[in-house]
């Protein structure tokens, strides 16, 4: 798969001037045909590029290129990919395609959850397009105006060393005072951000800071992201965290002693986000762009990504894959409570 690069530069091809026939090969020197044969050949290789297709995306490479990769093989359609910092996460590239309205670079958004799609799509980013791969997806991962389309299941998981972990976890054990305090990826950006809005959206503002309160009397840290809250998990330097499915699964890819716990499940259940994707309003290749997304949304590639450890179920599944109790929301509110959660942390000081 192609990596995100400047174009090539022009060949520089032009109209060359072809021997009359009336001359023929007798009148035309071996070389000036070599010449001629040469030109020929460049104009042919200067002939039009192959389709292609920019994405910007949030979801790690690792597990983002395979996907991407088959597509190519699929369809002969050349990727160029970009993706988004740990730190940063779906914000920093919501935030680029915001900037590049009118102008855009990208011809799709494919983020790791729902949140900045659904700024995006207030905002008038996106473009509706209804994928008919998109069948039997439910109407709960699926924007009434047909700006986005939701896939892959990704559950926030209660996360502490092997062997150590609570019976029956709950987001309230972050406020627990424990040596060494657990941990949280920053709330400004990625899923704990939307973990942090839904919350905010679903049980109360007053709720919310009561929340943020207890962790921080019980000395609870902020670290980056995801990624970098369960490796302090990992290492002994924090008793525990709330991260995703995926960030759990590198670690055990790693060998580190960590185990992934479903929290809550005496009460709503374990959060969750998902995979969302879009075609930029505007974009460069639009037809190119319908094909990727009918790829990203098709049962296989949900099957690829669970199979790859970067979600936890296909959304096609029956409400309580293997049991789990779980909640999730895309309502529109969910981006004006996002909103309101930065001036809250602003609040806390963060």
């Amino acid at each position: 798969m192609c990596s995100w690069r400047s174009p090539p530069p022009s060949c520089g091809c032009g109209a060359l001037p072809a021997p009359s026939v009336a001359e023929g090969r007798r009148t035309m020197p071996r070389g000036a045909r070599v010449l001629v044969s040469l030109a020929v050949l460049l104009v042919a290789a200067c002939g039009p590029a192959p389709p292609e297709v920019v994405v910007y995306t949030s979801v790690d490479p690792v597990y983002a290129a395979p996907v991407l990769s088959r597509f190519e093989a699929e369809t002969g359609i050349r990727v160029r990919a970009v993706y988004d910092t740990e730190a940063a996460k779906s914000a920093g590239l919501a935030q680029r395609l915001m900037l590049e309205r009118g102008r855009p670079v990208a011809d799709v958004f494919w983020s790791s959850e729902q949140m900045q799609v659904l700024r995006l799509a207030r905002a008038g980013v996106l473009a509706p397009y209804e994928s008919p791969a998109a069948a039997g997806i439910p109407a709960r991962f699926r924007d009434p105006a047909r700006r986005w389309t939701g896939f892959g299941l990704r559950f926030r998981l209660f996360v502490c060393q092997d062997g150590r972990c609570p019976e029956a976890p709950t987001m309230d054990h972050l406020a627990r005072r424990m040596r060494p305090a657990c941990v949280l990826a920053n709330p400004r950006f990625g899923t704990t951000a939307t973990h942090l809005a839904a919350l905010l959206l679903t049980e109360g503002e007053a709720a919310l800071r009561d929340r943020l309160a207890a962790w921080r009397r019980a000395g609870l840290r902020l670290v980056p992201g995801n990624a970098h809250a369960v490796r302090e998990v990992a290492s002994g330097r924090a008793s525990c965290t709330i991260a995703d499915v995926d960030d759990v699964k590198a670690a055990e890819r790693r060998g580190q002693r960590v185990a992934g716990r479903h929290h809550d499940q005496d009460g709503r259940g374990t959060f969750a986000v998902f995979h969302t994707v879009a075609v930029v309003a505007g974009a460069p290749h639009p037809r190119e762009a319908r094909a990727l997304v009918d790829h990203l949304v098709s049962p296989a590639v949900e099957r690829t990504l669970v199979a790859l450890g970067a979600v936890s179920a296909s959304v096609r599944e029956r409400p309580d894959p293997g049991g789990i109790r779980w909640w999730t929301t895309a309502r529109p509110g969910l981006a004006q409570a996002y909103e309101r959660l930065l001036g809250i942390l602003a609040d806390f000081g963060i």
